[in-house]
């Protein structure tokens, strides 16, 4: 109820809203995505993209310069999170947004909110599409629910093919880090993280011992409230 009041006292006249200052604008897709941070990776054996994307509104509104700094508005320094609110220094205004959230910190918007999605590129047809990531390490008032249903989350990250016919990814808030077949979207592997894996992975074959590793950096993102961390966490068939 709460957030179709919200929702009822917003601008939203679909796509491309101008964002205001008498009231906040619904901005969808959220500046999180659709496709962005993670972009999409291609396999160009088979011809198919795969891309991570999200479905999460995004709220906006203008205030004016007095009020940033009333707020305390500051340009990120590269020393801690990243703040959604913006100064927007050398124009008249600030601004304040963020996720379109309930009181119980749960997306206002209807799951899935993170989707991985194959797509032909020969043919411009989709391949499949389903849900990525599980409630497991997220829940409202930020509770962990343990629940592992395959329902959707946002993430932030992207995913890498390789040549024997595999996605990786982690990206999302549940701290996982996931193997799917590229022709068909099975998950065949799926492993827990020490922290976050907000970050796309990388593979490389040593030069020492031939074996292919796969990457990820888990460090977390405060601004998905992940487990943050230090770990850089290689994988690798036995030997």
């Amino acid at each position: 109820m709460i957030c179709r009041i919200k929702f009822r006292r917003m601008r939203y006249e679909r796509t491309l809203t101008p964002v205001g200052m008498d009231r906040p604008t619904l901005v969808q897709p959220g500046y999180g995505g659709g496709v962005n941070w993670g972009s999409v990776s291609v396999d160009f054996d088979h011809g198919i993209m795969v891309a991570a994307w999200m479905n999460l509104p995004t709220q906006a509104q203008l205030i004016t310069r007095a009020q940033a700094k009333e707020k305390g508005l500051k340009i990120a320094d590269g020393m801690g999170p990243v703040p959604t609110d913006a100064p927007m220094e050398d124009t008249p205004y600030g601004a304040v947004l963020g996720p379109f959230l309930s009181p119980l910190g749960a997306p206002c918007s209807a799951p899935p909110w993170g989707l991985m999605t194959a797509v032909d590129l020969g043919t411009g047809r989709v391949i499949w599409s389903k849900p990525f990531g599980t409630a497991y390490d997220t829940g409202p008032l930020g509770i962990r629910s343990h629940l592992p249903l395959p329902m959707g989350v946002p993430f932030s990250g992207g995913a890498i093919t390789t040549r024997g016919g595999l996605v990786f990814i982690a990206a999302s808030v549940e701290q996982a880090f996931r193997a799917y077949d590229v022709a068909t979207g099975e998950e065949v592997w799926k492993v827990r993280l020490p922290a976050g894996g907000q970050a796309t992975p990388m593979t490389y074959r040593s030069p020492k011992s031939g074996r292919q590793f796969v990457v990820i950096a888990a460090g977390g993102k405060p601004t998905l409230k992940t487990k943050q961390g230090t770990k850089i966490v290689a994988y690798a068939l036995p030997r």
